[in-house]
């Protein structure tokens, strides 16, 4: 698993997909900061953390479209099928490698508050990690959901695609629905943008927190098992 870690992090590197990744990231967050905090003279990271919660659908759905999509269409799929590591160990490796990737573009926001600090503005630590922490889950979320349809094709544009058009729904569900009284409730408790709202006010809920988990956690089951059932076709 860390050799495939490895692998995927530097293979990052030696393409334009982790500096592309990396520079929207930088790029515009570094713009929202100008604007909502020193422009506005604010100390709240709020209003930067939630503006960027669409860019990270893309640029997810960016970092994952390849991981196993590539690997199909270079024939090189046959090689992770046949290896002696466990399907779990590469897929969580390479799953892994791209939360790292995700985790420098996040690192920003700690230079975004030491500057605030710098200018003489107290910042409230707890608001900072709980939308920091926040937004690490719901990465990682769109992360899982991205490789699994990396592993379903070979087309890197349509794993984009579905990568976007999966996480976009599942930010806008609560709104979709909000006028059908049936499911609600049901549409509350598994609507992304609901879950993420208690991190943003510095709350860690510990159901929040396991709910993004175990979605991660399902996206990547399924992967495994897409990957089983090719290897076993």
């Amino acid at each position: 698993m860390l050799a495939i870690l490895k692998k995927e992090l530097k293979s990052y590197f030696t393409s334009f997909i982790g500096y592309c990744v990396i520079a929207i990231f930088y790029f515009f967050s570094a713009l929202y900061f100008y604007v909502i905090n020193l422009k506005m003279s604010n100390s709240s990271l709020s209003g930067v953390f939630g503006s960027m919660v669409l860019w990270i659908v893309l640029i997810t759905a960016l970092m994952t479209m390849r991981l196993l999509s590539e690997e199909k269409k270079n024939k090189t799929d046959q090689l992770l099928m046949t290896s002696p590591m466990s399907l779990t160990s590469i897929v969580i490796g390479k799953y892994l490698a791209s939360i790292l990737l995700y985790f420098i573009c996040m690192a920003i926001f700690f230079v975004y508050g030491l500057v605030i600090m710098s200018c003489g503005t107290s910042l409230v630590w707890s608001e900072f990690f709980g939308n920091f922490i926040g937004m690490l889950l719901l990465g990682a979320t769109f992360l899982s959901i991205g490789i699994f349809f990396s592993s379903v094709t070979e087309n890197q544009i349509i794993a984009v695609v579905c990568s976007l058009g999966t996480g976009i729904f599942w930010l806008l569900v609560e709104s979709l629905f909000q006028n059908m009284a049936v499911v609600s409730k049901f549409i509350k408790y598994i609507s992304f943008t609901s879950r993420y709202t208690n991190f943003t006010h510095g709350i860690l809920n510990f159901a929040d927190i396991f709910f993004f988990v175990s979605v991660s956690a399902l996206f990547v089951f399924l992967t495994v098992k897409v990957l089983d059932r090719k290897r076993w076709s």
